[in-house]
């Protein structure tokens, strides 16, 4: 088994699928939001033309209201299948949530390792991260939040939202004011303030990956 661990933002999507094309390896994404089928821009996912044809699993796979629950057995299933094919996991991910789970299931430390892991100190993270949030506002973010939000009347829990599904993505609650905006200078003041925010919170969601 191969592991690629690391903050958000830092380059480990690519690295995973250029070393799963080397060792002939299908990769497990090890990520809470990039589960979800309803958010790819703002889970980051990999799309069809970076997987460049390998294999991707355990992303993309649930609705929007479900957590994760079992997510570490799918992933050591997941390990067992392309075992079978004789072919290399490799494990990519940021959550700790998820990873030190998986990492320290009893299957999988019963087996050959390697880990690669990303380090980088806080400011070029955070150019990454910010750079990362310029991308997504450009490949559709605010449609993506909009199309959230219906989700989120349409499960009854607007009015009293909460940090759960795919609703917890860092981008959906700091741009609540700019959803619930009614008139064009609030829109534009929740949206500013909003992408301040996302920045923000996504450097501190990746300072904690790095402790």
């Amino acid at each position: 088994i191969i592991a690629i661990i690391g903050p958000t933002g830092i380059g480990k999507t690519r690295l995973s699928v250029e070393v799963a094309s080397a060792v002939n390896g299908e990769i497990i994404s090890v990520d809470s939001i990039q589960v979800y089928r309803d958010c790819p821009i703002m889970a980051a996912q990999v799309t069809k033309a970076e997987m460049k044809d390998v294999p991707h699993h355990l992303v993309d796979y649930l609705q929007a209201s479900e957590e994760p629950v079992d997510f570490v057995a799918q992933a050591v299933q997941a390990v067992k299948s392309i075992h079978s094919r004789g072919r290399i996991p490799v494990i990519c991910g940021g959550s700790t949530l998820l990873m030190e789970p998986l990492l320290f299931h009893p299957f999988i430390q019963e087996q050959n390792f390697l880990a690669i892991a990303f380090n980088s100190d806080l400011s070029t993270i955070k150019g990454l991260c910010d750079g990362r949030i310029t991308s997504m506002l450009e490949d559709g973010l605010l449609d993506e939040v909009k199309k959230l939000s219906e989700l989120e009347k349409k499960h009854g829990l607007y009015e009293s939202p909460s940090r759960t599904g795919a609703w917890k993505s860092i981008g959906y609650p700091e741009l609540r004011a700019w959803r619930d905006a009614t008139t064009p200078e609030d829109a534009e003041k929740g949206l500013r303030d909003g992408l301040e925010l996302m920045k923000q919170n996504t450097l501190q969601y990746a300072s904690m990956q790095l402790e």
